[in-house]
């Protein structure tokens, strides 16, 4: 019999633990597939990631399906912690017991991942499978014929199977109590490792609430910032309207004062106008008046004088009518 891991691969990622998922493939021989087709078959694979500790963990592979009369393709998943930034380096093998006996692949199976690279190992392709399958059968078989010398041998001593089945079973004890211990170990680091996650998880959430917070409050400063701008912005627009309407107003109280100056400038030179136009008629009148005036002055003159021609005629006549009494007329005109 012949045990090969076939590949591995990484399937997931969450909160520093990494699950992988692989597959692996058992051979028989046509010799051994008689006396075995009725015992059950264990497959486990054994896998650590401390180059000092062997065996820290086991896990129970599960059978896949049948590839031949002679191979079977079993899958296997397990998860380990991931410290973030290093490397994971995993180191495993794979165990098959069946009946009394055990069978283990090579040491040799070695996977280094960090943070996605790669995502799978193929250790053996279809083409080599069978070439690996046969080496590991030539091993195989030599340790078979060994073990079938050694089972003829003991048929001659009944006492020396005894004690060579109390030490097999000594030894699987010996295995099952270092594997348990191994577990026990991986469990305690499993545990710091978790303890060490949560604290991890601690701190990233409380930077995150830290980051959130620092968010916020950028958030609340640029929204009042935004705000500020904005109220400046309004503010500024309502100055720009009230000058605008304080310029309309002032512009609109020129243009009346304008009109207004205007109209009474109009309203002076109607009302100068008038008051020449009547200071003419006045003096047109008074002119007229005083024309008349003199005009009835010179009548009154001309009048007078004519009187007084018509008087002073009456009066040389009467002296001519009268010289002798001239004398006496005279003498009472001087006085």
């Amino acid at each position: 019999m012949s045990i090969i891991i076939k590949s591995i691969k990484v399937v997931g990622e969450r909160e520093g633990l990494v699950d992988f998922y692989g597959q692996v493939i058992v051979q028989t021989f046509n010799e051994e597939t008689v006396q075995t087709s009725n015992e059950e078959t264990i497959v486990t694979i054994e896998y650590t990631t401390e180059p000092w500790i062997t065996d820290n963990s086991v896990i129970i592979a599960k059978r896949l399906q049948t590839l031949s009369n002679e191979q079977v393709l079993y899958y296997f998943e397990f998860s380990t912690v991931k410290m973030s930034n290093v490397p994971l380096h995993l180191k495993f093998r794979a165990r098959c017991n069946i009946a009394n006996s055990s069978f283990c692949s090579n040491y040799g199976y070695e996977y280094l991942y960090n943070e996605g690279i790669p995502k799978e190992i193929i250790f053996h392709d279809t083409s080599t499978i069978q070439e690996e399958l046969k080496k590991e059968c030539t091993i195989c078989t030599e340790d078979i014929e060994t073990k079938a010398f050694l089972k003829i041998t003991n048929k001659c001593s009944h006492e020396e199977h005894e004690e060579e089945h109390r030490r097999d079973k000594e030894r699987r004890r010996q295995d099952e109590e270092r594997r348990r211990q191994n577990d026990e170990e991986r469990r305690r680091q499993d545990e710091g490792c978790r303890r060490q996650c949560e604290e991890r998880w601690r701190q990233d959430e409380e930077r995150r609430r830290q980051d959130e917070e620092r968010w916020r409050q950028d958030e609340e400063r640029r929204r009042r910032e935004k705000e500020e701008h904005k109220r400046q912005k309004e503010e500024e627009k309502r100055l720009i309207k009230l000058q605008k309407e304080e310029e309309k107003r002032l512009s609109k109280l020129q243009k009346e004062e304008e009109k207004r100056s205007a109209k009474l400038q109009k309203e002076e030179e109607k009302r100068l106008i008038k008051l020449q136009k009547e200071e003419e008629k006045i003096s047109t009148k008074l002119q007229k008046e005083e024309e008349k005036r003199l005009t009835k002055l010179q009548k009154e003159e001309q009048k007078g004088l004519t009187t007084l021609q018509d008087a002073s005629e009456s009066y040389v006549n009467q002296l001519k009518l009268c010289p002798k009494s001239k004398k006496n007329s005279t003498t009472q005109v001087g006085p």
